[in-house]
C-alpha cells in the first residue's frame, strides 16, 4: 500500500509508531500497539512502520535517556525524509509534554501526525492547568491531523473543551484478540477473582481488599489474584491487616503468558476504578468470558450495560462493590449469563481484526494527506 505513494525516486516511507515502553510494555497502550500491528502481518496489504519507545519500561530513572534517542531517531528519520506519518500514543502530564515537541519536529517536516489519546485522568489534568497552558494544549491538539480517542465520552472532551473540529476527532475504542471459544466451567470450590492493573488508588484497590474484607463477602468461598505493578507491598500489608493473607494473591509484574492463563482461569474481573480511557484488562476479561465488576467511568459505559454484560458500581463505593461480589459468587445462573454476554459483546464489536483494518485505511488517507500537499 505504502510504495503506491511514494515517487520511483524516493526510498519506501513508513509510519512511526511512538509508544512508551515499546512493545516490550504490557500496560494498556503496549499492547494495543502489539496486537494491531501482529495483525497487519497477516494482511495482504498493511503499512510499513517503525516502533519507537519514547519511555522504556521499568523505573522512570532511564526514561529522559530513552526519550532523547527517540528524539534523535525521529529527527534522524524525518531529516531524510523517510516518514509519511507520525503515530503517537499518548497518556497524560509528562506524557503530553514529552509529545508536544515531537508534533513541533513532524510539522517541520510537514509529516501528518494522528495523536492517540489513552490517559485515563487527561481530563483531570487539564482542567487543573493555569490557563496559559490550557492555551498551549488546545493548540497542540490543534495542529495534529487526527485525534484517536476511545469512546464518545472522550470524544466530547476533546472537541468541546480543546476546540478540536469534530471531523478530526477519530472514535476508536480499543480492541482485543479473540480467544478460541470455550464455555467457562463454574465447578470451582472457590469463585476465583481477579485484578489486573496497577496496583494503586485510581484503580480502586483499597475498595477491593475492603470489600473482601466485608461481612458479606469475607466467609464466601472464593480466592482472588491481584497482578499488577504499583503499590504491591503497602497494598500486600493492608492484606494482612484485613485478615486477608490466606485468600489474596499478589503476584506483582506479570508477563503476557501469565495473564492469558490467569483470564482462562478466573471467573470475575474486578476493576472499581476512579478514572478510564477503555482499559484493555476489562475487554480482554470480557472476551475469556468473566463476568466484570466496573465503574461507569471514561468509555467504560459504551461498552458495558448493568446487570446484562457486566455490573457497574459507583466509584470509591466499597459496600456496592461487597453487594455485587456477593451476588455474583453466590448466584452462579447470574454470573453464567453475565459470563456469555459479555463475550458476546467483545465478539461483535471488539475484535482485533476489524481495529487492524481500519487503522490501516487511516494511515492510507494520511499517506494521501503527505502526497497531495
Amino acid at each position: 500500500m505504502i510504495k503506491f505513494f511514494m515517487k520511483k525516486d524516493q526510498k519506501p516511507k513508513f509510519a512511526l509508531i511512538l509508544c512508551p515502553g515499546g512493545l516490550a510494555n504490557q500496560g494498556g497502550i503496549g499492547k494495543m500497539v502489539s496486537y494491531f500491528t501482529r495483525e497487519w502481518e497477516g494482511m495482504h496489504s498493511s503499512p510499513s512502520y517503525e516502533v519507537v519507545d519514547t519511555r522504556g519500561i521499568g523505573s522512570l530513572r532511564n526514561a529522559p535517556i530513552v526519550y532523547t534517542k527517540a528524539l534523535l531517531t525521529i529527527c534522524s528519520k524525518l531529516f531524510r525524509r523517510q516518514v509519511y506519518l507520525l503515530h503517537i500514543h499518548m497518556a497524560s502530564y509528562g506524557s503530553t509534554v514529552r509529545k508536544l515537541l515531537i508534533v513541533l519536529l513532524a510539522k517541520c517536516f510537514k509529516v501528518p501526525v494522528i495523536l492517540h489519546l489513552h490517559g485515563a485522568e487527561f481530563h483531570i489534568f487539564y482542567r487543573n492547568l493555569p490557563q496559559s497552558l490550557k492555551y498551549i494544549i488546545r493548540k497542540f491538539f490543534q495542529r495534529v491531523d487526527k485525534v484517536i480517542v476511545l469512546g464518545s465520552f472522550w470524544k466530547e472532551f476533546i472537541c468541546e473543551e480543546l476546540e478540536v473540529e469534530a471531523p478530526r476527532v477519530v472514535q476508536m475504542p480499543n480492541a482485543v484478540l479473540i480467544p478460541t471459544e470455550k464455555s467457562k466451567k463454574f465447578d470451582h470450590s472457590r469463585v476465583k477473582l481477579l485484578f489486573l492493573g496497577r496496583i494503586g488508588k485510581r484503580k480502586g484497590v483499597p475498595e477491593i481488599l475492603q470489600a473482601l474484607a466485608s461481612n458479606k463477602v469475607r466467609h464466601l468461598a472464593w480466592e482472588a489474584v491481584l497482578a499488577g505493578d504499583g503499590d504491591v507491598e503497602k497494598y500486600r500489608e493492608e492484606a494482612e491487616s484485613l485478615s486477608l493473607a490466606e485468600q489474596v494473591n499478589f503476584l506483582g509484574w506479570s508477563n503476557a503468558d501469565t495473564i492469558d492463563r490467569l483470564l482462562g482461569e478466573s471467573d470475575i474481573l474486578l476493576l472499581p476504578s476512579y478514572n478510564e480511557g477503555l482499559p484493555m484488562a476489562m475487554l480482554e476479561g470480557m472476551a475469556h468470558g468473566l463476568a466484570v465488576i466496573t465503574t461507569p467511568v471514561g468509555a467504560i459505559p459504551e461498552v458495558i450495560e448493568h446487570n446484562k454484560n457486566g455490573l457497574l458500581i459507583t466509584p470509591g463505593d466499597e459496600v456496592a462493590l461487597a453487594q455485587a461480589l456477593e451476588s455474583l459468587i453466590t448466584d452462579i445462573s447470574l454470573r453464567s449469563v453475565i459470563s456469555q454476554n459479555a463475550r458476546e459483546s467483545i465478539v461483535e464489536r471488539f475484535g482485533i481484526n476489524a481495529y487492524a483494518t481500519r487503522m490501516n485505511v487511516l494511515y492510507a488517507e494520511c499517506a494521501t494527506t503527505l502526497q497531495s500537499s
